[in-house]
């Protein structure tokens, strides 16, 4: 089976949880790629990929005093971080998608994850790389950036917050000729963002 056709099975393979898992590592992932290729400019050295590659998940263990890692704070954004965390993770490595290590705390411990190259394939599978067109099929979205509209759509009138509003969300809320969400500052200045479905993102939908 060729490499492509088996990274598109194994998108198929996963629940929308699993995916919104790989969503949130991957543009982590992607987010420190671009970090670290300016480096050069900023008159840094870059560590290897090897190096970088790992994502600061957050502690585990340690209860509900500890400040949340970034990955987990993305995923409590996205509704997924719950007792069953721990389940999804050892199901995407048990795939080959992800590594992770883990190493000491004073409270629990503090765990990385990485994704593999698998699964980044995977993740492109999925229409999640962002050099790929919005709209690959005769108009439609990709299954990922439904998925993210769906959840928009749940969110009621209110819209979703979020403390990441880029990315992948660019592709909806700066498509062309319509966008089908509109992005403004969330209230209370705590640096998030509140997304909403536009008239072309209800029509969308519907």
């Amino acid at each position: 089976m060729p490499p492509s056709q088996r990274a598109v099975q194994a998108w198929d393979g996963l629940n929308e949880r699993q995916r919104t898992y790989m969503r949130v590592f991957y543009f982590a992932d992607q987010d420190a790629e671009q970090f670290w290729k300016g480096a050069w400019a900023r008159g840094e050295d870059a560590p290897p990929a090897s190096v970088w590659r790992w994502l600061e998940y957050g502690n585990v263990g340690g209860g509900t005093l500890i400040e949340l890692g970034r990955l987990q704070r993305a995923l409590q954004d996205a509704g997924v971080r719950d007792p069953g965390a721990g389940s999804t993770l050892e199901a995407l490595e048990q795939r080959e998608l992800i590594e992770t290590t883990t190493g000491p705390s004073m409270i629990g411990y503090t765990l990385k994850v990485k994704l593999t190259t698998f699964g980044r394939a995977v993740c492109r599978a999925g229409w999640l790389d962002l050099s790929r067109p919005m709209a690959p099929r005769r108009g439609l979205l990709s299954e990922a950036l439904w998925g993210m509209l769906v959840d928009v759509h749940k969110a009621g009138p209110e819209g979703l917050e979020s403390k990441y509003a880029d990315g992948a969300w660019n592709r909806l809320i700066e498509r062309e000729p319509e966008p089908f969400l509109d992005k403004t500052p969330a209230e209370g200045g705590s640096w998030a963002w509140r997304l909403r479905l536009t008239d072309a993102g209800r029509a969308h939908y519907a």
